[in-house]
């Protein structure tokens, strides 16, 4: 597919073509417009800051099956954010700033392994006490 962008097909006639997505074929590979952060870091990467307007990415591969070319169509400096945006955007600050933190503390499960166990009942109702406070 790069090298028939390259060679100047369209975008959207390709992805209607190759794409393995539904959506996507019937969209010809548009996904709508992403603010910063509500991508996975690969695609952001190649959105945000490598590729000028109407540019092809090279192939990216999001794991062993999933394999995508990203073109930007526009950008613009302030959009305002959808919903399903804005709950992307803090998903994955939550999760990175877990990553993080993960290495600060050691973390440990009690109870669970064996089932639910006095020692769980008992952290459980302690939490219970404190929310109500």
């Amino acid at each position: 597919m790069k090298e028939r962008l390259d060679a100047g097909e369209d975008f959207g006639t390709l992805a209607r073509e190759v794409s393995s997505d539904e959506k996507l074929k019937e969209k010809g590979g548009d996904l709508g417009w992403f603010p910063r952060g509500a991508l996975a870091p690969t695609l952001a990467q190649a959105a945000f800051d490598d590729l000028d307007i109407g540019k092809a990415s090279e192939p990216l591969y999001l794991d062993e099956q999933n394999i995508v070319i990203v073109m930007v169509s526009e950008k613009v400096a302030a959009r305002e954010i959808d919903e399903d945006s804005l709950q992307r955007i803090k998903s994955r600050a939550l999760e990175e700033w877990l990553n993080e933190e993960q290495q600060y503390h050691k973390v440990e499960f009690h109870g669970f392994k064996n089932g639910y166990d006095s020692e769980t009942e008992a952290w459980v109702q302690w939490q219970l006490q404190r929310m109500r406070k």
